[in-house]
């Protein structure tokens, strides 16, 4: 597992993390509670790192919601 995705469970773990609006509408967008996007985390695959974004390192990963169906999630 990455380090960054190490991290980034973490911050989810300790529920230091926030949806970024843009998120928000692609998640409503796909019809997916963000809680499917981040329940998903720790068996996530990392599809592609990062190390700048203009935001900081960011990583897009294949993870599944709740029904098993596949999601990415950056």
């Amino acid at each position: 597992m990455s380090s960054l995705l190490q991290r980034i469970i973490l911050l989810v773990e300790t529920q230091k993390y926030r949806v970024s609006d843009h998120g928000d509408e692609e998640l409503a967008d796909d019809r997916l509670p963000s809680g499917d996007a981040i329940a998903g985390l720790e068996r996530s695959v990392v599809i592609e790192e990062y190390s700048d974004t203009g935001r900081g390192p960011s990583l897009l990963v294949l993870t599944y919601d709740a029904l098993e169906r596949p999601i990415h999630v950056v």
